[in-house]
């Protein structure tokens, strides 16, 4: 397990697997285990790159809380590894991703069931436009 500190001063775990291209998956709930059954099929072609969410597995946590520090998790990674990644999320990874390429340099972006926006953020984030 490799850690990486958020701008916000929080450890966040990772580990990573196999060999080329950065691929980072994003779970939603849970932790980085959602991902193991899936994982090993991208070994051969990939650096599989899982991190564990904030406040989850064995990831820290702060008192305050929001999407943007979720995101801010994300953009460590990324820049924990070397080139530019493709984000695979699912459920609220499949956001979490979406917001982080707005701030990072990534080769691509797969949001599988991206959880849905609510509220002002939704106005605020303005995703189908962009897209």
């Amino acid at each position: 397990m490799q850690t990486v500190v958020s701008p916000d001063g929080t450890r966040i775990a990772y580990e990573t697997h196999g060999d080329g291209l950065p691929l980072i998956l994003l779970h939603g709930g849970g932790t980085r285990r959602y991902w193991d059954p899936v994982a090993p099929y991208f070994d051969d072609d990939y650096t599989v790159v899982v991190p564990d969410r904030r406040g989850r597995g064995e990831s820290g946590d702060r008192d305050e809380y929001s999407l943007d520090r979720e995101v801010e998790d994300v953009c460590a990674v990324v820049d924990a590894v070397a080139g530019e990644p493709v984000l695979f999320g699912h459920s609220f990874g499949g956001l979490r991703a979406l917001e982080a390429a707005r701030r990072e340099s990534v080769s691509a972006v797969i949001a599988y069931e991206p959880a849905v926006l609510v509220g002002d953020y939704r106005e605020q984030a303005d995703l189908t436009a962009r897209m």
